[in-house]
């Protein structure tokens, strides 16, 4: 043998095994810095994204507040110029723009402006900002019903009495 002949014995099945053993458990560990550094950028992600606000729902819009010194209806079934409506339909409906005085109310005949209808029963209010006009219908016919005039101001702000609703009048035409 020379000087530069290595001398080496055929390993033995075990050996190669545990070799093989040895090279796996040493591979892991050396990708375990490289794990511990994914979950480290990952978990900073998740803090930068939680602190600007990704995973937070959207704030919920900020109602326009009506100002206390101001009532008015703001909607009505049917709707103000409505054409085609059902004469079946036995409840005109009004919301005001914050609550109101229950049992008190004005609805005023314009004659001018169309017929006023048959009521069928008092007026209610199912809830704070609300009152039903029972009524019957017939086809074919324009009607205008007044809600509070400049005479007659009895639907009023159930926080300040002294404060009435605007005049509205509601004009729609049933179906022939």
């Amino acid at each position: 043998m020379t000087d530069n002949d290595v001398e080496k014995e055929a390993p033995t099945p075990n050996e190669n095994a545990s070799d093989d053993e040895a090279k796996k458990k040493k591979s892991f560990w050396a990708t375990l810095p490289g794990i511990a550094g994914v979950f480290t950028a990952i978990g900073g992600l998740i803090t930068v994204l939680v602190t600007i606000g990704v995973f937070s729902p959207p704030p919920e819009p900020t109602p326009t507040p009506v100002p206390l010194t101001e009532l008015r209806v703001i909607s009505t079934v049917p709707g103000l110029g409505a054409t085609d409506v059902d004469p079946a339909l036995e409840e005109i409906v009004i919301t005001f723009s914050q609550p109101v005085m229950k049992g008190r109310y004005s609805f005023i005949i314009h004659p001018d402006l169309g017929e006023y209808p048959e009521v069928t029963g008092d007026p209610f209010f199912p809830g704070l900002q609300t009152c039903i006009l029972p009524v019957k219908l017939e086809p074919g016919k324009t009607y205008a019903i007044g809600i509070n005039s400049p005479d007659h101001k009895n639907f009023v702000s159930l926080a300040d009495e002294t404060l009435s609703a605007e005049p509205y009048i509601l004009i729609f035409s049933t179906a022939p």
